[in-house]
């Protein structure tokens, strides 16, 4: 209250000129931040599954600082910037038609058993691995990158697959959840 009360008082305001710069460079970083995430939309618009897998993982290990090529730590994950996870889950639910994304996967993992405390719970990840056709008869297959796959079998970021991703997925599961992804 007190800080609005003076708010109220003060005659300062924002320089007209400043304030319109301020919204120009507003619009830039959209527009920049739109177009970081275009590839990955066409891909999947394309239905080119392979491709906007590989994709989300460029542009997930790049925004937590790290090179391709690198793999993720659980800081990296458990602490995953909100708004880009938003808009790659967003993606790949609006163009999968609400088949693929890490918020399905999470939603998957739920009815498995699995709990969003971060913690890697091993018997609810080999039913979801069982169920969206990452894991056949208890061996790890990988992706299959066509339209006959099984709901939640994307995004799988292929050259991470195994059970360290799915300690990962456990980490990631749980942002989803604080994200209210």
């Amino acid at each position: 209250d007190l800080a609005y009360a003076c708010w109220q008082q003060t005659s300062k305001r924002v320089d007209e000129a400043l304030q319109t710069e301020l919204s120009e460079l507003r619009a830039v970083v959209e527009a920049v931040k739109d177009a970081r995430y275009a590839d990955l939309e066409r891909y999947l618009q394309n239905g080119e599954w392979r491709a906007a897998d590989k994709e989300t993982y460029e542009l997930m290990i790049t925004e937590v600082g790290k090179e391709v090529g690198e793999g993720f730590s659980r800081e990296d994950l458990l602490y995953f910037p909100c708004e880009p996870l938003k808009v790659i889950d967003g993606l790949w639910v609006r163009h999968s038609d609400g088949q693929y994304g890490f918020s399905v996967q999470k939603e998957m993992y739920m009815r498995c058993g699995g709990s969003l405390d971060g913690e890697y719970n091993r018997e609810a990840f080999n039913t979801l691995c069982e169920n969206n056709g990452w894991k056949v008869n208890g061996k790890w297959v990988g992706g299959k990158f066509d339209t006959y796959s099984p709901m939640g079998h994307f995004p799988l970021i292929e050259a991470l697959i195994g059970d360290v991703w799915c300690k990962w997925l456990s980490f990631l599961f749980s942002r989803i959840q604080t994200c209210k992804v």
